[in-house]
């Protein structure tokens, strides 16, 4: 099983999240972290916590946008752990496909599919 953690600001993890499950249902094994005022130290603390504190084969950690302050302690937590891969930058189509294929894939199959699927969702 693959847990997902989504990081954001203000409210979007949350409600990026709760779209998904007005689509396909609630899902768990996942935890939302939005809106808080912490720096990096404090942040990659409660990261690594939600880590140790739910136990999974994988964890993905999605961040709203590469290079906010969130992504320093994510991409900290996923260069020293193996068992954690970051995706930077998400919307609702990605997240509908992580939760339904978590379970299916391996991680690197799945961030693969993550990012096909991230690149076909943005059109003109």
């Amino acid at each position: 099983m693959i847990y997902g953690i989504f990081i954001g600001h203000g409210d979007f993890p949350y409600a990026t999240v709760n779209a998904v499950f007005r689509i396909i249902g609630e899902q768990n094994n996942y935890f939302c972290l939005g809106d808080f005022q912490e720096d990096n130290t404090a942040l990659y603390k409660r990261i690594n916590k939600i880590i140790s504190d739910n136990f999974a084969e994988h964890y993905f950690i999605f961040v709203d946008f590469f290079g906010s302050s969130y992504s320093i302690p994510a991409l900290q937590i996923s260069n020293s752990n193996e068992n954690v891969t970051h995706f930077f930058g998400y919307n609702i189509p990605i997240i509908i496909d992580f939760f339904m294929h978590r379970n299916k894939k391996s991680p690197n199959e799945l961030f693969n599919k993550l990012i096909e699927i991230g690149k076909n969702s943005i059109r003109s």
